[in-house]
């Protein structure tokens, strides 16, 4: 990111913003706002926190404005709490564990302590220890892990770095409020790591199995994957690519006309695979379809892309 004089001008700019963000009195029409913070419905009749452009939460009682935000080498938040007139905006350099989202949530917690309510019942990671990992369904296609974060259990997508906390429902189900794409729910009670495991999302459940990449293949994964790949959909081209002494390190570029990113690529098993970056920015799941000794194309999931199809040319 930018040196100090420039991310404390970034950080002024951003007051300003968030203090009109209240006021709303210098810009913007009554239908920009109305549509900038309608929330939207799902097909299962929830309703989300993400409207257009700005994430409206309850955080502990009270109501939140926000939108996070990262880029290769950092991360962002910012949080205003209207109703006491509180604003917050966090940048951050490096890692992932600049987790800028909760040290906002922290702010918050220290200068509004006197009207919060209490936090949410978390459950136990200890619990539930045998279950972390990754866990993935062949037939959404999609990528979860459940993972211990300061001994809280923790939802992710598609091999993320960061989860969103589960809470505790009725008959041993489990809730992730993933406000900016609805609610998560999870099925632990009776579940094992060598079985299946039952998660809810927009209204329909899908069962998914436990994936690991010390349980596949790499070398003839890679064999099978090397290529090139086009999106019609996404106007993207995927250059997967391979290293290594014995050709099982994986790299994939996506290029489209607007620029490039390239990530790790790691085989979880025969079909399935994840991106990762050392930021955690851009992870995705990659369900392949073979052709023969080859796969003939790949669609990608992440957390708010579902089915995203590529070919291979």
């Amino acid at each position: 990111m930018r040196g100090e004089g420039a991310i404390v001008s970034t950080i002024d700019d951003m007051l300003r913003w968030t203090a009109h963000l209240r006021a709303r009195d210098r810009f913007g029409a009554p239908a920009s706002w109305a549509a900038l913070t309608a929330l939207p419905t799902f097909p299962d009749g929830t309703t989300g926190g993400y409207a257009l452009g700005l994430m409206i939460e309850a955080y502990r009682g009270v109501r939140t404005v926000s939108h996070a935000g990262g880029v290769f080498g950092g991360t962002s938040q910012m949080l205003s709490v209207p109703d006491h007139g509180l604003d917050v905006v966090v940048l951050a350099n490096g890692g992932p564990g600049a987790n800028t989202v909760r040290l906002a949530e922290q702010v918050v917690d220290i200068i509004l302590a006197d009207h919060l309510t209490p936090q949410a019942p978390r459950i136990a990671a200890a619990d539930h220890a045998a279950l972390a990992g990754l866990w993935w369904s062949a037939e959404t296609e999609m990528l979860y892990g459940l993972r211990d974060e300061d001994g809280a259990l923790t939802l992710t997508f598609c091999g993320g770095l960061m989860g969103i906390p589960l809470l505790p429902l009725s008959g041993g189900r489990a809730l992730a409020r993933a406000g900016s794409i609805g609610d998560i729910a999870v099925a632990l009670e009776g579940a094992a790591p060598d079985g299946e495991l039952t998660i809810a999302f927009g209204g329909r459940a899908g069962a998914y199995r436990k994936v690991s990449k010390k349980t596949a293949d790499p070398a003839a994964f890679a064999e099978a994957v090397v290529g090139r790949y086009h999106s019609d959909d996404g106007d993207c081209d995927a250059i997967i690519t391979r290293s290594g002494e014995i050709g099982d390190r994986l790299k994939i570029c996506f290029a489209e006309p607007y620029g490039r990113i390239e990530v790790d690529l790691t085989c979880l098993g025969e079909s399935v695979a994840v991106t990762s970056s050392a930021s955690g920015m851009h992870a995705a799941a990659l369900s392949f379809s073979r052709d023969g000794a080859t796969m003939s194309g790949f669609r990608l999931n992440s957390a708010r892309t579902r089915g995203l199809a590529f070919g291979r040319i």
